[in-house]
């Protein structure tokens, strides 16, 4: 299960989560008996909660569940008065507890981003832009994590093109290392051959030509 996979650190989190949200809910006669302030029980839950929230989500979502949390164990009195129904904050805190453990092992869809674009359209930017401004490492990362190395733009532009129009030799030897295809051409017909030709890339010329590519 993919539960199973979480870290021991993820599963000391939860577990103590589990603990102070049931030491706050105790019941007052029990609390009375043994001589415990739940109080104490629901500021460490804040605290645990707010830690836990800060490393892996959102800030709004923080908000959200610290505001939940704090409705759900408000003393009897004090909800009264504000008009707030406890009970419906923790179903609210448990609906939160519930999709979060649904998406991760079933893996809800989350819709597009802000952009609409999709992973891989993001990829392509990336190296594109990696490859315009000559940085090898980010290059290098891209291609390693999976992203398409003959991937084109709007216009048929390829990343070989690219490196070839700038003249980088190194990331063109690495982008053909990963198997990009140098007879690839862009809407106006031309190849990445063509590109370091008319840019006078003698070097960036003769390593396409030994890769088999021709005007």
């Amino acid at each position: 299960m993919v539960l199973l996979k979480e870290s021991s650190r993820d599963w000391i989190l939860v577990s103590l989560v589990a603990l102070l949200a049931i030491g706050a809910n105790l019941p007052t006669a029990w609390t009375d008996a043994l001589s415990l302030d739940s109080r104490y029980f629901l500021g460490g839950l804040i605290a645990v909660v707010g830690v836990a929230l800060v490393r892996y989500l959102k800030f709004a979502l923080l908000l959200v569940v610290v505001f939940l949390a704090i409705g759900a164990n408000l003393p009897e009195e004090i909800a009264k008065e504000f008009g707030v129904d406890p009970q419906i904050m923790l179903l609210g805190l448990v609906a939160m507890v519930v999709i979060s453990l649904s998406n991760r092992i079933w893996k809800l869809p989350a819709g597009l981003d802000r952009s609409g674009r999709s992973p891989s359209a993001h990829g392509a930017a990336a190296l594109f832009t990696a490859i315009l401004k000559g940085r090898i490492p980010v290059v290098q990362t891209l291609l390693k994590q999976g992203v398409n190395v003959n991937t084109r733009t709007v216009t048929g532009k390829t990343p070989l093109m690219a490196a070839a129009y700038k003249g980088y030799g190194d990331i063109v030897q690495i982008l053909l290392d990963h198997g990009a295809d140098p007879a690839m051409k862009d809407r106006n017909g031309e190849t990445a051959l063509a590109m370091a030709t008319r840019g006078g890339f003698t070097r960036v010329v003769q390593m396409l030509q030994a890769s088999g590519a021709r005007e």
